[in-house]
Order: structure tokens, then C-alpha cells, then sequence
């Protein structure tokens, strides 16, 4: 049920998304001045990753224009509910897994993995932190389960890695350090668009 739900609201938040994705891609990066060229696989790997964000965006329920008011509903204790709660533990792990596979399979910069796993940190944060102004709870083990499931999911790009040496140059646009500066626009992209769009909460 929770993957089913994921799937229809990343459709959903990605058709809020998509303009804004397509402008920055064909207007910024198809300039004259952008020289770089970009692969099939790439393009279509840059749309599942704004899937993604959308999805895990709609999922975790940040505020929207229409949804926006305070409440403060905090944990700051670890492992308190883990008893009776379980599966929630085991759904924010998933939840954050794709987000540490994404960036090191398409950007170079995230191959060091203490890039990766801090930018699932503050991503994680900045969720939990927007979280206090809608009607969801701010939880800190919502946090820790979101920073390992961006470790888990870098941990699986390295096995992929492993074992196919070819798949970043078959998903990457060029190996320029710099290129991460472009995830960082979509996960931009991808908060503002859901932050005009009305979620289903």
C-alpha cells in the first residue's frame, strides 16, 4: 500500500514539477554557452530522479500554499515508538533509499560519499523542519531513518558500480566535479513546484 501510494503521488507531484524541470533543462542547459552534451539515458534518469523527489515530497506532506500553519508536534527522543511503529522505521529508510542512488549514478561530485549522505541529512532536516508548519509530526527518528536510507542506497550504487564499471558513463552527462550543481537545482525545482502545488495529505 505504501508503494502504490508513493507511485500516485510522485505522478502526480511530477505533472506539478514538469514545466519547470523542461524550462531548465531546454532553456539553461540547451544554451549556446552549455556545451555539454547529454545522453538519452541521462535525460531519462534526471525525469525518474524529479519522480522521485516528487513522490517523496507529496509522501512526507511538506507545507503547500494552501496548506500552511503551524503546529508543533515534535520528538526529539530516538527509538521511542519503534515498538509499535515499525513499519513506519522500515518506510522511511525506503523512502530515502533512490535519493542516495540517484546522486552518485548521475553526478560525480556524489561519489564522495559524505557529500551524499550529508545532503540526505539536510534534506531529511529541511523536511522534518518544514514539518512544523502543517499538521505532520517532526520526528528525529525520521531524520536518522532518512540518513540511512540515503547510506543504504549509496552503498548500492557502489555495488552497482562494482559490478558494472560502464553504468556511470552510461548515465552520466560528463564527469565535470561541478555537475552536482544541477541536482541541487532540481531539488529546488521540485520544492517549489510542490510548494504551490495542494498535496494530498
Amino acid at each position: 500500500m505504501f508503494v502504490i501510494n508513493l507511485v500516485i503521488k510522485s505522478l502526480c507531484g511530477f505533472i506539478a514539477i514538469l514545466p519547470m524541470v523542461l524550462i531548465f533543462q531546454f532553456v539553461i542547459l540547451k544554451s549556446k554557452k552549455n556545451n555539454n552534451k547529454t545522453s538519452v539515458a541521462y535525460t531519462i534518469m534526471t525525469y525518474l530522479f524529479c519522480f522521485f523527489l516528487a513522490g517523496m515530497l507529496s509522501v512526507t506532506g511538506i507545507p503547500s500554499v494552501l496548506y500552511s500553519k503551524v503546529f508543533i508536534n515534535l520528538n526529539l527522543i530516538p527509538f521511542r515508538d519503534i515498538t509499535f511503529n515499525f513499519i513506519q522505521y522500515i518506510e522511511n529508510i525506503i523512502l530515502f533509499i533512490p535519493f542516495g542512488l540517484f546522486l552518485p549514478l548521475l553526478w560525480k561530485k556524489f561519489e564522495n560519499p559524505y557529500i551524499t549522505w550529508t545532503s540526505g541529512l539536510l534534506m531529511s532536516l529541511a523536511i522534518e523542519v518544514s514539518q512544523l508548519f502543517n499538521y505532520r509530526a517532526t520526528d528525529i527518528d525520521d531524520l536518522l531513518m532518512n540518513t540511512l536510507g540515503t547510506i543504504i542506497g549509496y552503498l548500492g550504487f557502489v555495488v552497482l558500480k562494482e559490478a558494472c564499471p560502464q553504468l556511470t558513463v552510461i548515465f552520466r552527462k560528463d564527469d565535470n566535479w561541478k555537475s552536482g550543481r544541477e541536482a541541487y537545482v532540481y531539488i529546488f525545482i521540485s520544492w517549489i513546484a510542490m510548494f504551490f502545488y495542494p498535496t494530498l495529505y
